[in-house]
């Protein structure tokens, strides 16, 4: 039986997507594959914040940031997974400690394997500002990383362009899946047209921006008839009279009683919500589509995503899988005509379908075990 090391820079009960990520993943193979897994947290912070927790599998935290204490708790370990952004393991988004580590760990062996998990790759930006400088050395690293590891995945077309420069043949594209449970679409009842329920899900910013994004097309689904109400759910989300700031910025242009908020919910409840909803409220650009885990969680129940454009959201498409909406008047103008008339049914029957096929952690953990099954076995 094949053991797996997942290294993440944060674990539950800590929230991060990338923990998440490593748990769902790491479960996955452990159900579908026969792997044992084990977890290395890249925090400190987590032992403390976990004590008195669970984990389905052994877990721990290096006690410091170092190459030193990374490899004690990468002992002898054949193999391993490492999920990858910068910023998670570094504040500068520089962690040269992981490198340094992952270097010394994978030279004492020919038959240990690495794979690496590009969720993001380096910093850019105008010479004024310090990720301009940063974006350097961030770029080294990530290089350095690749050039090590035996296979990598990232999730986006863009990624995998940049990762293939740097050495062809080693990248696979695949999109993140969902942390919430995904529902069969016998279980929401799918919309075929008029009214239209709403869901603004996920962290607080996010929420924000979405809605910020649409609200010139919320303004005019209330206006034709066709809004039966919003809801915003996530950490934080109040319609109380102190409300959160994303429900006061839906008060200035909606009635209270079409707006509702959920906050602290479960994954079965956050799956749930959004299988009662019809339109997923985004601002992502569409470059970044198969990173986003809400969207992820949205196609992944049924409900639509619409987002402010849709010219790089290739492998997904406009008006098959997801809708756009750049505020004017005559995409406005579509989006309420499509509503009206043809309904939702068959964007979030083909969204649902595209998931299953492309995104879920059951896909996810294939394409792991299939890169594992590919690789040089490790000496025992």
């Amino acid at each position: 039986m094949m053991e797996v090391t997942h290294i993440t820079p944060r674990f539950a009960p800590q929230i991060d997507g990338l923990g998440d990520y490593g748990r769902l993943l790491a479960l996955e193979l452990g159900r579908a594959h026969g792997c044992t897994n084990r977890g290395i947290v890249g925090d400190p912070a987590w032992a403390r914040l976990a004590e008195g927790t669970t984990s389905p599998f052994p877990v721990a935290a290096v006690r410091e940031r170092t190459a030193d204490e990374l490899l004690r708790k990468l002992g002898n370990a054949k193999t391993v997974i490492l999920n990858y952004v910068g910023y998670g393991y570094h504040q500068r988004g520089t962690p040269f400690w992981i490198n340094r580590a992952i270097g010394r760990w994978k030279s004492a062996s020919p038959s240990r394997r690495l794979i690496v998990v590009f969720h993001e790759l380096w910093a850019s930006g105008p010479p004024w500002k310090s990720e301009f400088y940063l974006g350097f050395i961030q770029r080294r690293l990530v290089s350095e990383l690749h050039r090590m590891c035996d296979a990598a995945l990232t999730s986006t077309p863009l990624m995998f362009r940049m990762l293939e420069a740097i050495q062809p043949g080693k990248t696979q594209f695949q999109p993140i899946p969902s942390n919430l449970p995904t529902l069969t679409l016998e279980v929401r009842t799918l919309h075929h047209q008029g009214p239209v329920s709403v869901i603004a899900f996920g962290q607080e910013a996010s929420r924000r921006l979405g809605i910020r994004a649409h609200t010139e097309l919320l303004r005019a689904l209330h206006r034709e008839g066709l809004l039966a109400g919003i809801r915003v759910v996530g950490k934080g989300a109040d319609a109380s009279e102190t409300p959160s700031d994303d429900v006061r910025l839906l008060r200035t242009f909606l009635p209270s009683d079409l707006i509702a908020a959920t906050s602290d919910v479960s994954a079965s409840e956050g799956a749930a919500l959004l299988g009662r909803s019809d339109l997923f409220l985004s601002y992502y650009p569409s470059a970044l589509l198969c990173k986003s885990g809400a969207l992820m969680a949205a196609l992944g129940s049924g409900c639509v995503p619409i987002l402010p454009e849709a010219t790089k959201a290739n492998p997904l498409a406009e008006g098959r899988e997801l809708l756009a909406c750049d505020g004017s008047e005559e995409q406005i103008r579509l989006i309420v005509d499509r509503v009206r008339s043809a309904g939702l049914a068959n964007l979030a029957e083909a969204g649902w379908n595209w998931y299953q096929r492309n995104a879920s952690i059951e896909v996810v953990g294939s394409t792991v075990a299939g890169l594992l099954r590919r690789l040089p076995l490790p000496n025992r």
